[in-house]
């Protein structure tokens, strides 16, 4: 009875094994693959033999790698290169004393005083690349930096601004007080970069001077609003709508507004204020009256 038992144990164990957990096979270390040995340099004499067996007619690289212990890269370098290697005649990028005092007065004459540093090689009269032009800039204490902005602001003006901001501040303390304020503004869309030229200068020289005086650009005005974190309607000013005065502002924008206004309100509820600057359209008495009615 006792084997009967044993046996009906050892069949059972196997028809339902035990959930035993499966054993995962050792891993390989990783190891390091073995390079190549490099090839013996050959000296003069073996490039002249080796040339010897190229002018064999018929007679391909890889028969004379069968016959030699040279590689197929130097059979090649020895058929097609000199025989004896000679150093590059290549100039060296070093800039000598007497060279960069050439750049110096180079660079503060009034011709090439702002010349971008990516422009000296093929402005400046040196036989240098950027690395080393870039390197003897920085030995004669020049650096190159974004020419500042022309604009000027008294202490009042900043003051007002704080004021402003801390009136507001104490109007809408909280985030979400903001999804009802719609801010909009109008700027010129260029492919020139206006504000955004790097030049080169001395370090101690004022970086007022090299400022770059606000022009008119060539492009197009573009109008965009928001409020709180969401996007608002914007609009591109087209030539042939004419300059941005009172009426052609409430005939384009004030419908945009007004559509906007409709949605913020739907989604935040009332109390939706629009914030313009100062101009000379958004101030006038026809555009306060649109904007209100």
């Amino acid at each position: 009875m006792a084997e009967t038992a044993r046996a009906r144990l050892s069949i059972s164990n196997l028809l339902n094994p035990a959930d035993e957990p499966a054993v995962q096979p050792a891993e390989a270390e990783p190891t390091t693959p073995k390079r190549r040995p490099r090839a013996i340099e050959i000296s003069r004499t073996d490039r002249i033999r080796i040339r010897t067996l190229c002018e064999i007619p018929g007679l391909s690289y890889e028969e004379i790698m069968s016959k030699t212990n040279y590689t197929w890269a130097q059979i090649q370098r020895a058929c097609t290169g000199p025989v004896t290697p000679q150093k590059s005649k290549r100039r060296k990028g070093i800039f000598s004393t007497p060279e960069k005092q050439e750049l110096k007065a180079w660079l503060e004459d009034g011709r090439h005083r702002y010349t971008p540093l990516y422009q000296l090689p093929w402005k400046a009269p040196f036989p240098y690349g950027e690395t080393a032009l870039s390197r003897a800039v920085h030995d004669i204490n020049w650096i190159s930096v974004i020419r500042p902005r022309r604009i000027h602001r008294d202490e009042q003006n900043l003051a007002d601004r704080v004021n402003w901001c801390r009136q507001m501040k104490e109007l809408r303390p909280r985030p979400q007080d903001w999804n009802t304020f719609c801010f909009s503004d109008e700027t010129w869309a260029v492919n020139d970069p206006m504000w955004k030229k790097r030049v080169l200068m001395d370090r101690n020289d004022n970086k007022d001077k090299c400022a770059l005086k606000k022009r008119k650009p060539k492009g197009w005005m573009f109008w965009a609003s928001f409020a709180g974190g969401k996007k608002g309607p914007c609009f591109f000013w087209e030539k042939k709508y004419g300059g941005i005065n009172a009426e052609n502002y409430v005939r384009y924008i004030l419908p945009l507004v007004i559509q906007f206004k409709r949605q913020v309100e739907a989604e935040h509820g009332p109390g939706f204020t629009f914030q313009q600057d100062n101009a000379s359209a958004h101030r006038a008495k026809l555009t306060k009256n649109a904007f209100t009615s």
